[in-house]
């Protein structure tokens, strides 16, 4: 049974930090907390190098992650929908995608990455799937990003390149 670390009418405080592996940027955002064990459910945001079709760019991708701060129960993450549910409280869901998108401007309001890619995480997903994903590139074209291709990559994914305008 997991329980919200989310106060009531106060949205969590955001810090990027160097990502685990030194190589990129993350946002990590506690939502919530087992009650029976020691684990943590948080969401994470990473920006981080990768190539498209020959050339540099930085990837947006987020997961969630279930930390056992005990080690009674083996750490993970996913991006899987019907895993992830499992580990976040009805009330906290909403605020899932709102701490995502905040994440995301922050990231690359201070990076300031020229080209953005980022994937769905699995194949031919449903229109109401995409929905997150069109909010993200809402959040992309507000911080001054705007769609230079999108399509399906060879694992069957659909994915999106960004570059910030004027550059």
């Amino acid at each position: 049974m997991f329980a919200s670390l989310l106060g009531s009418g106060h949205f969590p405080s955001l810090a990027m930090e160097e990502d685990k592996d030194g190589i990129g940027w993350m946002i990590s955002v506690p939502i919530a907390a087992c009650l029976l064990t020691q684990r943590e459910v948080y969401v994470d945001s990473r920006l981080v190098p990768a190539d498209y079709a020959g050339q540099s760019c930085w990837e947006f991708s987020f997961e969630i992650a279930v930390v056992s701060l005990d080690e009674s129960y083996e750490s993970f993450t996913t991006q899987d929908h019907s895993i992830a549910k499992n580990y976040i409280p009805d009330e906290v869901r909403p605020m899932v995608m709102v701490i995502v998108n905040r994440a995301c401007s922050l990231l690359l309001n201070e990076q300031a990455p020229e080209r953005v890619y980022f994937v769905t995480k699995g194949r031919n997903v449903p229109e109401k799937g995409l929905q997150k994903y069109w909010i993200l590139m809402s959040t992309l074209e507000a911080c001054g990003y705007e769609e230079i291709e999108h399509g399906t990559d060879p694992a069957g994914r659909t994915f999106w390149v960004m570059d910030r305008m004027g550059s």
